[in-house]
């Protein structure tokens, strides 16, 4: 009789750990767009004006395998033992408003990118903030890919550096090939 008892409690202590487990999050991407190449590849019909600085696409949790986490489910992927934040309007209220300017500006909906991307925000949300680390911190999710994509105070400087680095390699190599020939 000791033993059943005991193994129940261990299964019970199992279940808890297993419930209250959060997901194996190793690291976040942070993935940047061009909206220019992304509106003229044919893939989107954007709206207008089209930013002319890199956008956030999404900041995505990943395993250790650079597998992304999925998404909340609370049958098939209960990441945490309490449900995170999905209501529109908590959403709405408590992570959109407070930042919604810097979301407009830095994370914005390219099929419109001038309004506030709400219904586009929120799916970025169910599909990789659910299951990060901040399940019922929403406005903390958005500001963290918000302060990351900050940090690159004007990421096109490292793509000019990069074409002009290319650029002189090839002038320099074409110039080899000359003093060969």
């Amino acid at each position: 009789m000791l033993l059943n008892y005991k193994l129940v409690v261990v299964l019970v202590i199992c279940f808890l750990v297993l419930v209250t487990a959060q997901p194996p999050i190793h690291f976040y991407k942070l993935s940047l767009q061009w909206p220019l190449a992304v509106c003229n590849s044919g893939s989107m019909a954007c709206g207008t004006p089209i930013p002319t600085v890199l956008i956030i696409h999404g900041i995505w949790p990943q395993d250790a395998n650079d597998v992304p986490i999925p998404p909340y489910n609370a049958s098939t992927n209960p990441c945490y033992s309490k449900a995170p934040i999905t209501d529109s309007v908590v959403l709405q209220n408590t992570a959109f408003t407070p930042i919604e300017s810097n979301l407009i500006s830095l994370w914005p909906d390219l099929k419109n990118p001038t309004q506030p991307g709400t219904g586009f925000w929120e799916r970025e949300w169910l599909k990789n903030g659910t299951c990060s680390d901040y399940p019922n911190n929403p406005l903390d999710y958005f500001k963290s890919a918000l302060t990351l994509r900050q940090g690159l105070t004007n990421p096109g400087e490292y793509v000019s550096f990069v074409l002009a680095f290319i650029y002189s390699v090839i002038e320099f190599m074409y110039k080899m090939v000359e003093r060969l020939e």
